[in-house]
């Protein structure tokens, strides 16, 4: 993908519809900067390893297991996923969560030995709580490290790293859970810091170079609307919205054509997959999200 990047943004347990009535600042600001939005995208399991998972290797868990991954207690490094494909392709590549409790590979799991990516946070994240302190939100997740949500810390990292790789190709991985994990109504004291790293990012010129992919796992998976016929629907419908340069979408008019026609279909974290794999080579590219 010539002078192509790209970064994944995921934002834990948010539907798509709780992301509009939760996010309302940050939703008019990429309804103007124009976004494609994924009105199907849909879980394939409960919680977010086994849909984050088949996002980055394309492989269920009982797959995972049986190629990489036998037992609990075994680490990830045999298990291949999908920075591995970008490393090959000489792009730089970045793994980030801001909860180092839950992490999607560490939660209950032994994580990895080695760095999987060339930038890994996970220790300077672990380092920051201990010696700056933290806030936890319920039972699951650090909300604030020092006085800053673990989410803004986050988003400046992600906007820092994406200006020092201004001239190289790169793909980008952020998950944040700390703000939005347990309570629906949490996204909302996010919505000004999201609002602003995207506006942040756009004015500064690195957004018209970048594709990005904001997305979620799944909806909020307990609590008193989970309960609702609504939050058990929303709890399948996560969000995926696609932001695309103007650039890119006229170089590759077939490709946007059967993205937009993938709008009004059910998709699922193996259809991402391969739209992933697709950035890397798109000479080859006609079916994102297949």
């Amino acid at each position: 993908c010539v002078g192509c990047v790209w970064f994944l943004l995921g934002l834990d347990a948010v539907s798509r519809l709780n992301f509009h009535r939760q996010m309302p600042k940050t939703s008019a600001l990429l309804s103007e900067i124009g976004t494609t939005e994924m009105l199907g995208y849909n879980k394939v399991e409960d919680n977010t390893f086994p849909n984050v998972v088949p996002v980055l290797s394309g492989m269920s868990i009982d797959e995972l297991k049986i190629n990489c991954w036998p037992e609990y207690g075994d680490v990830f490094d045999d298990c291949h996923f999908v920075w591995h494909d970008y490393q090959n392709a000489n792009f730089s590549t970045t793994f980030v969560e801001d909860s180092t409790m839950i992490g999607m590979f560490n939660n209950f799991k032994s994580g990895f030995f080695k760095k999987p990516t060339d930038h890994y946070l996970r220790p300077i994240m672990i380092q920051a709580e201990n010696e700056l302190g933290h806030e936890s939100i319920r039972n699951t997740t650090i909300g604030c490290i020092g006085p800053r949500l673990g989410m803004t810390m986050l988003l400046d990292y992600a906007f820092k790293i994406a200006l020092s790789l201004a001239n190289h190709v790169y793909m980008n991985i952020f998950w944040t859970t700390s703000l939005t994990h347990d309570y629906i109504e949490y996204p909302k004291f996010g919505d000004n810091d999201l609002r602003e790293f995207f506006d942040v990012f756009n004015k500064s010129g690195e957004l018209n170079k970048t594709i990005v992919i904001l997305m979620s796992d799944h909806g909020i998976r307990w609590g008193p609307f989970r309960g609702t016929y609504q939050g058990s629907l929303e709890d399948k419908l996560p969000m995926l919205k696609f932001i695309i340069p103007e650039w890119f979408q006229n170089m590759y008019p077939s490709a946007m054509e059967n993205l937009n026609k993938n709008t009004l279909r059910l998709t699922t974290p193996y259809d991402l997959h391969e739209t992933l794999l697709d950035f890397i080579d798109t000479k080859h590219q006609t079916h994102p999200t297949h």
